[in-house]
């Protein structure tokens, strides 16, 4: 257990309602994600059906143009077959079959343009109905999405809201804002915890090994109502007490006499108390040197 430093234990609350703050923050940006990507592949079938859409326009103008001449055409044809009758020589003749032979190959040619452009639009007609049919799917599963999505982030918000109003009441008189505000940044960069316990000389937030005289300072500062910071990991730290012995041992790396580190009586903690301690060597843990530990 910590101890009962009121300071500390404001802080320890303070920490807990941060981590619980920025998690809601997270999940504010997880959120929206999922409907980012709705909003894209619902644009991009947007997109799509505007193009078959201009396909379509352009296929019908096609098409008108192509009737035009297609009307033309067998106009000409048959323009050319009722002046046969009046023919009067064979070299005349001849140029009117030559006349009407051309008419009717063009008119054939367009024919076939014709029923091509009539089929092109046909299918492009399909295709634009199926892609307005997946567009209108794809809106009406965004709007629901979006409308979850705007209900999510409200209930985050209100949630924000009240932890605001909790971290307020936690901080009281105890913690300044600047204490408050350091711990928050920390946390935020520290992917949420900003403030951790040192087991022994063990710093639970980076699991390096703190050197003993760091620690005899840590508690003084501790019982002074003062808090310290890891000089490593940067986290604001504390020193854990109430550990069984057994536990404890496992976090003691010095030779120094622990157990008056581990003294259950801190009122008569002092610094003088600690002259001796003149081991400050850093021993920072491997993997391997606590997987009995953590």
């Amino acid at each position: 257990m910590a101890s009962n430093n009121t300071k500390l234990d404001c802080l320890i609350k303070l920490q807990e309602k941060i981590s619980e703050k920025l998690d809601q923050e997270k999940q504010k940006e997880i959120i929206p994600e999922k409907l980012g990507k709705d909003t894209l592949e619902l644009n991009k079938a947007k997109t799509g059906l505007e193009e078959l859409n201009a396909q379509l326009d352009a296929a019908i103008e096609s098409e008108k143009s192509i009737s035009i001449q297609y009307d033309d055409a067998f106009a000409k044809t048959q323009e050319c077959q009722k002046r046969f009758e009046f023919a009067s020589s064979q070299r005349e003749f001849e140029a009117l079959q030559k006349e009407h032979k051309d008419a009717e190959d063009n008119f054939n040619q367009l024919r076939k343009l014709k029923k091509a452009k009539k089929d092109e639009i046909e299918s492009i007609s399909k295709r634009v109905a199926e892609m307005t049919e997946h567009v209108n799917t794809l809106q009406s599963e965004y709007d629901k999405e979006s409308m979850e999505v705007d209900g999510k982030i409200e209930e985050i918000n209100n949630r924000i809201q009240v932890i605001d109003e909790e971290i307020t009441t936690i901080k009281g008189d105890s913690v300044s804002d600047e204490s408050f505000n350091k711990l928050y940044n920390i946390a935020k960069k520290k992917g949420g915890v900003g403030l951790v316990p040192v087991y022994g000389q063990v710093c639970m937030g980076c699991n390096t090994v703190l050197p003993m005289q760091f620690v005899i300072d840590l508690r003084i500062k501790q019982h002074n109502d003062e808090i310290d910071t890891c000089p490593y990991c940067s986290r604001m730290i504390y020193y854990m007490e109430g550990l069984p012995a057994e536990e404890e041992k496992n976090y003691l790396f010095d030779d120094f006499d622990a157990t008056r580190i581990t003294a259950k009586n801190n009122d008569n903690i002092d610094s003088d108390d600690y002259s001796d301690g003149d081991n400050d060597d850093v021993l920072e843990s491997d993997d391997s040197s606590f997987d009995d530990v953590i």
